[in-house]
């Protein structure tokens, strides 16, 4: 390796210029990735592009190979909308990888961060932390990866809310979004409604994570929609 960066490590092959991204290191140089430098080790080519001079090789499918083998084996074996506990074993911005068990292999896949709830997620660090275990369901085995769902292994909140909501109800909620054309209340994990700016008075200001007294004009399930008005504690006359 002639050095290391977020990235992954720049190599020499003979003379030629490759890279050696970090998802292609296996965990044990992972664990000493800034001492590699000046180091020699076996790596495969998994991509060749001449017009760009471009030469990426993997160390883990060397280090690793059984176990991708292995791994592979497994995920072919799994389908789509099977569920599994698995623990979190890394948390980026854009999501978690988690681990499972699949016969005797272990394999991860990622929940993407629109996958981890049917709230809203700022970071995945708000509601995840390392070694969390989770129920997870399976939306995808493209190419050998793994995409799961937290979500979608939970029941979806908009089936009940005709039970759950009724026209007329007087609920305090989360303002989650604000827009030109209104405002975003969360009643609930998962269920948004919208107060139209048509029902704001004028000069009334909102920020995110504000609370406020809403009551529910219309509810459509089928399009995922719910009409919000605002619980006013002063005139103008004709609010409610």
């Amino acid at each position: 390796a002639k050095a290391v960066t977020g990235s992954g490590g720049s190599v020499d092959v003979n003379g030629i210029s490759g890279l050696v991204p970090t998802s292609q290191l296996s965990k044990e140089l992972l664990k000493d990735s800034v001492n590699l430098v000046g180091k020699y080790f076996k790596a495969k080519v998994i991509e060749i592009d001449r017009q760009k001079n471009k030469l990426v090789l993997s160390e883990r499918e060397v280090t690793d190979a059984k176990d991708i083998a292995a791994a592979k084996i497994a995920i072919a074996a799994i389908k789509d909308g099977d569920l599994f506990d698995a623990v979190v074993t890394t948390i980026a911005n854009f999501g978690v990888f988690a681990k499972l068990s699949v016969g005797k292999s272990e394999v991860e896949g990622l929940v993407h961060v629109s996958e981890l709830s049917w709230g809203k997620v700022a970071h995945p660090s708000d509601i995840l932390k390392l070694g969390q275990h989770v129920k997870v369901k399976v939306i995808g085995t493209k190419d050998g990866k793994l995409a799961l769902s937290m979500k979608h292994a939970l029941k979806d909140p908009w089936i009940d809310v005709d039970k759950n909501f009724k026209v007329e109800d007087r609920v305090t909620g989360k303002v989650t979004k604000v827009t030109d054309f209104g405002v975003f209340v969360e009643l609930t994990t998962g269920i948004e409604g919208l107060v139209h700016m048509t029902k704001i008075a004028p000069g009334k200001k909102f920020s995110v994570g504000d609370e406020i007294k809403v009551y529910i004009e219309e509810i459509d399930s089928k399009s995922r929609k719910i009409a919000l008005g605002l619980v006013l504690t002063s005139i103008p006359l004709g609010y409610k």
